[in-house]
């Protein structure tokens, strides 16, 4: 005998997940906690995709001029990001956390130019909201000597742009 699972947002009962698609959100699933459940601010990161229970979300911050220095980025979302790492630890009561930079990477020599190169940090665990200054120190720290390692190796390829900034996160 099959079990039975009842939809937490819909109350519908069903077998299988694959046949239920929620009226109260987009898409099929009946786990999916996030945003929706708890009132995460999104006018500065846009949630750009989740897994169907909700334990993987990804946050996205499109650049909207041109930006050339890595810090100018991180002074320009700092509130922003702080904010939506407080809300996320919050609601999950513990979080694990990557930052990703996407930039533009110019070859010096031929101007071959590569739109979207993603620079990330490793994922950290953040359980207490007065570690997030500390976390985003570190994270944008380790960002940044990456980039000035690969162009100290002599790779001929200089920034061009920065594009994006991406915030994936998972409940610990």
């Amino acid at each position: 005998m099959e079990k039975v699972h009842n939809c937490a947002r819909c109350g519908k009962t069903f077998y299988c997940l694959k046949d239920h698609t929620c009226s109260n959100i987009h898409g099929r699933g009946k786990n999916f906690l996030g945003p929706k459940d708890a009132d995460i601010d999104e006018s500065t990161f846009k949630l750009q995709k989740h897994s169907h229970r909700g334990s993987l979300l990804i946050y996205k911050y499109e650049v909207d001029e041109k930006l050339y220095l890595v810090a100018d980025l991180f002074e320009r979302i700092y509130r922003p990001l702080i904010k939506l790492l407080t809300q996320l630890t919050n609601f999950f009561s513990g979080i694990r956390v990557s930052l990703r930079l996407f930039c533009s990477l110019q070859e010096v020599k031929y101007g071959i130019e590569e739109p979207n190169i993603p620079v990330g940090s490793p994922f950290t665990i953040l359980t207490h909201t007065n570690f997030i200054k500390s976390l985003l120190q570190n994270s944008v720290a380790y960002i940044i000597h990456s980039l000035n390692v690969f162009n100290q190796r002599g790779s001929e390829w200089v920034m061009n742009g920065l594009n994006s900034l991406e915030v994936s996160n998972y409940k610990f």
